[in-house]
């Protein structure tokens, strides 16, 4: 192999990983919601807050405008509510609301961190029955 191709196979490997943190990043998303529609979070107002868009990348929508974060969006089954984290005094928190971003509520008050919302799924069956669980997420350090 020569001196070039090996600088060109380093150079496509370390644009392949800045190319996958890039888009992996952009690409937390949730969906089916209604009908076509995608949920996702965005920092394009300066801080993280939820979003929904048509899956053709059009009519989107924001549904939080918080200063704290607000990610990881999780649709409902019946596509009803929409599931989220929210940054409280320094703590992520488990949130919930209504499609078009009303009735925001919080769900988890304790000291750990709750993050990555997700409905049960005795929600298909019966929506009344919905709960929402978290995992909670360790530090690496």
């Amino acid at each position: 192999m020569t001196k070039e191709a090996t600088i060109v196979g380093a150079l496509a490997a370390v644009a392949a990983g800045v190319c996958a943190t890039v888009w992996g990043e952009s690409a937390r998303a949730s969906f089916p919601g209604e009908p076509g529609r995608i949920a996702f979070m965005s920092n394009r107002d300066g801080d993280l807050d939820i979003y929904t868009m048509q899956q053709n990348g059009k009519d989107i929508v924001q549904l939080t405008n918080d200063p704290a974060a607000d990610q990881f969006p999780s649709w409902s089954a019946d596509g009803s509510k929409i599931a989220f984290t929210r940054t409280v005094a320094g703590k992520l928190a488990i949130f919930v609301m209504n499609v078009g971003g009303s009735d925001q509520t919080q769900l988890t008050f304790g000291p750990a961190n709750d993050a990555f919302p997700t409905f049960s799924p005795e929600a298909r069956r019966s929506p009344s029955r919905a709960t929402v669980t978290a995992a909670t997420p360790t530090s690496t350090s």
